[in-house]
């Protein structure tokens, strides 16, 4: 008790904590155990590894299933995968540690550190892509370019600055959260360049080799034993592609290593008594830069950190979480942390469509931990009904409502008044009614085939003008959360360059067995120009475009492609996200 007492006194109750020794009962082992098991079972995973840390040691590490079915290896502790994502938070220490060193300036914009880079902005002037807004995904860039992401040869990530000449900008800085993989491969395109080092170099020499993390590296298609295969569903084996993206996603490590990891995020940056990363890099990385956006909503991010709240009424004993996913075509991960409680968990797993088991794992582990280990049952807050006042602008006039919506990909939306109160939204074939709420929101009633009516429960629409744009929210009837899922489309006239280009296409620079979708056909549609992209024998998907001159047009919406530019060349070949396509 006087150790506990010391600690309270000397550390912050946020950030600090002191060792002690948690011990799990065969109890609580059996239901954790199952929370897993049956996760897995339902959701058809191969094999999985988990691991929980509490103040400051290993709690808990397992694995279950297989690393490789066919040699009948088990997974475990030690097993090797792809943490995916989670990789852009390391990227985002080497970026605060070279910060706190006086060699990086996060007010600088990118072409500071990489000259080369001559990107261009069709929306605003001054220094394009400040390090600090990359870092938190606002700073206008699209996701990321499609060839040579992911397939079966090696390019080095450094090729992006290439690509990224090749865009214009065409949102601002700050006008909404934008995921981008290729903005991390130009943080380590920066890292390389300030401290002379090979990125991966820097990564080991910096993080992994002073945590201990042995089992951890950046590979192409490992042999090892260690490293677990990859499944689709939970017998089939697949091959990992290789991942051009390095900065933004390539890293494997076991649950031990992460472990470490995380262990030296919950204390304040230190592991075994060397100061990895400084307090104040963390503690800025841990602080939300998302308040500050045009369009809000969609949760709160830092620097390669997510941070929530649980949705339990005993949240308060807990705190805020923070951490990273991370998916790949075939790995999947789920680490967060509480740094109030000094409790983490990572959860990784090697089967393709596994993104859902990481995350359920995640909260189920989290709330059969406290119960068992703690003797803290949660409680579900229950629904809450979306606030009214910051979910709908009453400055929209009914008829302002129809029209065309574009999220930027496959979803097209119509919307057609029948009255005040009413509205079909048609999107393909299907057709769904929006009847207004008392509240300004518009319930959502699906009419399957055309005829049978089912009503949405779960989610709201609503209408919001941001600077004269009027962009469609999903709202949940649960928790009040919002997201934008699309805008009102403006498209303007296709002129006679573009309706020339109108054909069936084939690429002459396709990197080998690429999965990231391959471009097929342009065709014109009213004022819509529409690019087909196959990304297999089943899946095609259309991006949608509007003109911004003779020989440029960018990707509409606002999911995380929009905005990418296509092209017509010189030669009257056709640019798009590093594709060069010639008409058949």
């Amino acid at each position: 008790m006087k150790n506990l007492i010391l600690c309270l006194i000397l550390f912050s109750p946020i950030y600090a904590f002191c060792e002690m020794n948690v011990q799990i009962s065969d109890t609580a082992v059996t239901k954790i155990d199952s929370v897993v098991k049956s996760l897995m079972k339902s959701k058809h995973i191969a094999g999985s590894s988990i691991a929980i840390v509490d103040h400051g040691q290993i709690a808990y590490e397992k694995g279950y299933g297989f690393s490789d079915r066919r040699k009948n290896i088990k997974a475990s502790a030690h097993t090797n995968y792809c943490i995916g994502s989670t990789t852009k938070t390391f990227t985002a220490m080497a970026i605060m540690k070279l910060r706190d060193e006086g060699k990086i300036d996060l007010e600088k914009p990118a072409s500071y550190y990489i000259p080369e880079l001559k990107i261009k902005s069709l929306v605003e002037t001054g220094e394009l892509l400040k390090i600090k807004n990359v870092l938190s995904h606002t700073s206008g860039l699209t996701d990321g370019t499609m060839n040579y992401d992911m397939c079966n040869e090696e390019h080095y990530f450094t090729s992006v600055i290439e690509d990224l000449n090749q865009e214009v900008l065409v949102h601002k800085t700050n006008w909404k959260f934008s995921y981008s993989n290729i903005g991390f491969c130009l943080l380590g395109c920066i890292i390389e360049r300030v401290s002379g080092m090979k990125y991966e170099t820097y990564i080991r020499t910096n993080f992994l080799d002073k945590m201990d993390m042995t089992h951890s590296g950046f590979y192409n298609h490992p042999e090892d034993t260690l490293f677990s295969k990859g499944y689709d569903k939970d017998t089939v084996e697949t091959t990992e592609p290789i991942l051009r993206d390095m900065p933004a996603g390539r890293l494997f490590c076991s649950v031990e290593d992460m472990s470490k990891f995380m262990i030296m995020i919950l204390n304040n940056g230190i592991y075994n008594g060397q100061q990895i990363i400084s307090k104040q890099a963390l503690m800025d990385m841990e602080t939300c830069h998302t308040n500050d956006l045009m369009l809000k909503g969609g949760g709160k991010y830092g620097y390669a950190m997510f941070m929530d709240n649980t949705p339990y009424k005993e949240d308060s004993l807990f705190g805020q979480f923070v951490g990273h996913p991370g998916d790949t075509w075939v790995y999947h991960c789920s680490c967060f942390m509480f740094p109030k409680i000094g409790v983490g968990i990572v959860v990784l797993t090697n089967t393709k469509d596994g993104s859902s088991f990481c995350n359920s794992s995640f909260t189920k582990l989290f709330a059969q931990y406290q119960k068992s280990v703690k003797g803290i049952h949660l409680h579900p807050i229950p629904p809450v009904k979306a606030n009214a006042t910051s979910q709908v602008n009453n400055d929209i006039q009914i008829k302002e409502i129809e029209g065309s919506y574009a999220s930027g990909e496959d979803l097209i939306l119509k919307m057609k008044r029948i009255n005040d109160k009413k509205i079909v939204m048609m999107q393909d074939q299907q057709r769904i009614i929006l009847k207004k709420q008392s509240d300004g929101n518009w319930s959502v009633t699906v009419k399957l085939l055309l005829i049978v009516p089912i009503h949405i429960k779960e989610a709201e629409l609503g209408f919001e003008k941001v600077n004269g744009d009027i962009y469609l929210k999903q709202i949940s009837t649960k928790s009040g959360n919002s997201r934008f899922i699309a805008i009102k489309d403006n498209p303007s006239t296709v002129s006679e360059s573009w309706k020339n280009a109108s054909g069936k296409y084939k690429v002459i620079n396709a990197c080998d067995g690429n999965i990231q979708g391959v471009p097929e056909e342009l065709k014109i549609d009213g004022n819509k120009i529409h690019l087909k992209v196959r990304f297999d024998k089943k899946t095609v998907e259309t991006y949608s475009f509007n003109t911004l001159s003779d020989n440029m047009a960018a990707i509409d919406g606002i999911e995380r492609r929009s905005g990418a530019i296509m092209k017509i060349l010189p030669g009257g070949h056709i640019y798009f996200s590093g594709y060069e396509m010639v008409k058949q």
